[in-house]
C-alpha cells in the first residue's frame, strides 16, 4: 500500500510544481509510474513469485551483467549549467581538460585524488587516441596543424572527452558492482534479486555511469566499508558462540583495512569524513565495550589511516604545490540555524530522498524498526550521520543540479533496508521493490543519458581558446603551480566575459611576465578592477 502511494506520489510530483522542476526526469512518465502504483497494489494478491531457493551458479554473472547494462547503456550526456544541470559537470568539463593540458592535472584539498586521477584518464585517453589529428573540423574551423597534435580539447574530439572524464566512475561503478554481487553470491534467490535491487539499481547509482562530478570513489568506498562492517561483525558474532577467529576480510584485519579504505575516500572527498562516527562505534561494539582492546584496534586503525592522510597531503602540498586556500574545510557552506528549521530546508531534504532514495518512503517500518543486530546499529548510526549533513548542508549552485553532493546518505539507507529485509523478507515483494528502486532510477538515468551538451561545446571553445594562448607561451612553464591555476581560471572568466577582452588578456600577459611579486599582485590588481561589475 505505501509502496502505491508512493509511486502516485511520483506521479504527482511529475507536475510543473516549482522552477526549477526539482523531478524533471519523471515529466512524461505519469502514467507509467500511477501503472506501476497499481501493481504494486495488487502484487501481494499475485500468486507468482520468485522462489526462495538456492540461487543457480550463473546468478552472480547475470547480475554483474545486468549492472554493467544498466551503467553502459544509459551513460551522463546531459551536461547543463546550474541548477538544472547535474552537479558541477559543465565546469568541469571545460576545466578538467584544460587543467590537464596546462598544468598537467587538477586537484583541490576538498578532494585531492579524484579530480586528478580523471586529470591522468584524460591525458590517457588523449595519449591512446594518437598523436595524429588531421582531418577534423573544430566547430567548422579546420584547425589541423601542429597546435592538434595529441590534444583532445584542440582536436574538439568532444566523445573521448567525455569517456576520459567519465572513465573513473565507470571504474568505480564495476568494482562497487562486484563488491555486492560477491557479497550477495551465498544467499538465496530472491534474497540475491532483493539485494541487488536495493544496493545497485538505485538512482544514485548514477554516481557511476559517466557521471563527471568528484563523488565516485567516496560513495563505492562507503558501500563498501559498510558490507565489511556487516561481515565482520557477523563473524565477530560467530566467534562469540565458539566459531575460529578468521584472518581475512572478516578477521583481524578488517579494522585495517577499513581504516585504509575510508582514508583514500576521504583523499577523494571530504564528503567521506562522515563516517568517523560510525567507524568508532563499529570498533566499540566490535571489542564488546572493552576498554583495553577498542583503544588497541582504534589505535592502530588511527595509525593507519594517518598513514594513508599523510601521503596524500605529502602529494598535495609538497609535490602539487598547492593551498588549502577556498577548501570548504575552512568554510564549510553550512546552513544558519533559522535556515536548518525552515520549510525550504524541508523541501530540500525530502526532494533528495524521493529523488535518490524513493525506496525508504515504500518501507518505513523496516527503516524505523529496533534492532540488537550490531551491524544494523552501525549502518544505522552512518545514515543517521550523513542525515545530519543532508540537513545542514547549503546546496550553493541550487537544487536539483546539488543532489549529488546531498545523495550519500542514499547508500547507508539502503544498505540498511536490505540488512533488516533479511530478517522479514515477506515484508518485501520484489515487483513493488523494483517498482521504487529500478523504475527511478532508470527514469533518472534516461533524463541524464539525454544529448544535451550544446553549452558544454560551448565551454570547450572557451577552454580552447585559453589553450592556444597559453600553450606555447615561453614564460607559462617556469609560473609556479599554485600561479597557473590562479592565471588559468582569470583567463577563463576572461573569455567568458562581455568586458575589453583584448586589455584584460593584455594584463594577464602582463602578469606571466611579471619578474616578482608586486608586479604580478599590480597586474591582477587593475585586471580585477577592470572585470568589476
Amino acid at each position: 500500500m505505501i509502496a502505491a502511494l508512493l509511486l502516485f506520489t511520483l506521479a504527482l510530483l511529475a507536475l510543473p510544481l516549482s522552477e526549477p522542476h526539482l523531478f524533471p526526469h519523471l515529466v512524461g512518465f505519469e502514467s507509467l509510474l500511477i501503472a506501476a502504483g497499481l501493481y504494486a497494489l495488487v502484487d501481494r494478491r499475485i500468486p507468482f513469485s520468485v522462489p526462495d531457493i538456492k540461487a543457480p551458479k550463473r546468478t552472480s554473472a547475470l547480475l554483474i551483467v545486468a549492472g554493467m547494462l544498466l551503467l553502459f547503456l544509459l551513460p551522463m550526456r546531459r551536461i547543463l549549467a546550474p541548477p538544472e544541470g547535474a552537479g558541477d559537470s559543465l565546469w568541469l568539463v571545460e576545466l578538467l581538460p584544460l587543467s590537464a593540458e596546462l598544468t598537467g592535472y587538477w586537484s583541490s584539498f576538498d578532494e585531492i585524488l579524484e579530480p586528478l586521477m580523471r586529470s591522468l584518464s584524460y591525458r590517457l585517453i588523449s595519449y591512446l587516441s594518437g598523436p595524429d589529428f588531421s582531418g577534423f573540423i573544430l566547430f567548422g574551423a579546420d584547425i589541423s596543424d601542429s597546435h592538434v597534435a595529441g590534444s583532445l580539447l584542440l582536436a574538439g574530439d568532444f566523445e573521448r572527452i567525455f569517456l576520459s572524464l567519465g572513465l573513473y566512475s565507470y571504474v568505480c561503478g564495476l568494482i562497487q558492482l562486484m563488491v555486492i554481487v560477491f557479497f550477495l553470491r551465498n544467499r538465496p534467490l530472491r534474497s540475491q534479486i532483493r539485494g541487488f535491487l536495493l544496493l545497485f539499481c538505485v538512482p544514485a547509482t548514477q554516481l557511476f555511469a559517466g557521471y563527471i562530478e568528484h563523488y565516485a570513489f567516496s560513495s563505492m568506498s562507503i558501500t563498501i566499508i559498510l558490507l565489511l562492517v556487516r561481515s565482520d561483525l557477523d563473524s565477530a558474532s560467530s566467534v562469540k558462540l565458539g566459531a575460529p577467529r578468521q584472518a581475512g576480510l572478516t578477521g583481524r584485519f578488517a579494522p585495517p583495512i577499513i581504516a585504509a579504505l575510508a582514508a583514500l575516500a576521504v583523499l577523494h572527498h571530504l564528503i567521506a569524513g562522515f563516517l568517523l562516527p560510525g567507524l568508532i562505534y563499529y570498533l566499540w561494539l566490535r571489542n564488546g565495550g572493552n576498554v583495553r582492546t577498542f583503544v588497541k584496534e582504534a589505535s592502530l586503525s588511527l595509525l593507519i589511516a594517518l598513514i594513508a592522510l599523510s601521503a596524500g597531503w605529502y602529494l598535495y602540498f609538497k609535490v602539487l604545490q598547492l593551498t588549502i586556500a577556498g577548501s570548504h574545510l575552512m568554510h564549510p557552506p553550512l546552513l544558519s540555524l533559522h535556515k536548518i528549521v525552515s520549510s525550504m530546508n524541508l523541501v530540500k531534504i525530502l526532494f533528495v530522498l524521493l529523488l535518490c532514495a524513493p525506496a525508504t518512503f515504500a518501507f518505513p517500518s523496516l527503516l524505523f524498526r529496533r534492532s540488537a543486530d550490531a551491524a544494523e546499529k552501525v549502518v544505522a548510526v552512518i545514515a543517521f550521520t550523513y542525515g545530519i549533513q543532508l540537513t545542514i548542508w547549503n546546496p550553493v549552485i541550487g537544487l536539483p543540479a546539488d543532489w549529488d553532493l546531498l545523495s550519500v546518505v542514499a547508500f547507508p539507507l539502503h544498505v540498511l533496508l536490505f540488512m533488516r529485509s533479511e530478517k522479514t523478507p515477506d515484508h518485501m515483494r520484489l515487483g513493488s521493490l523494483a517498482a521504487v528502486t529500478l523504475l527511478p532510477a532508470l527514469l533518472w538515468f534516461q533524463y541524464n543519458h539525454r544529448d544535451d551538451n550544446e553549452q558544454a561545446r560551448r565551454a570547450l571553445r572557451t577552454a580552447q581558446a585559453v589553450l592556444i594562448e597559453l600553450k606555447d607561451d615561453s614564460h607559462w612553464t617556469s609560473l609556479r603551480s599554485e600561479r597557473k591555476r590562479e592565471l588559468m581560471l582569470l583567463h577563463l572568466f576572461v573569455e567568458k566575459s562581455n568586458g575589453d577582452r583584448s586589455k584584460a588578456r593584455s594584463l594577464l600577459k602582463r602578469a606571466r611576465q611579471a619578474e616578482d611579486d608586486r608586479s604580478y599582485n599590480e597586474a591582477l590588481d587593475e585586471l580585477r578592477s577592470m572585470l568589476a561589475p
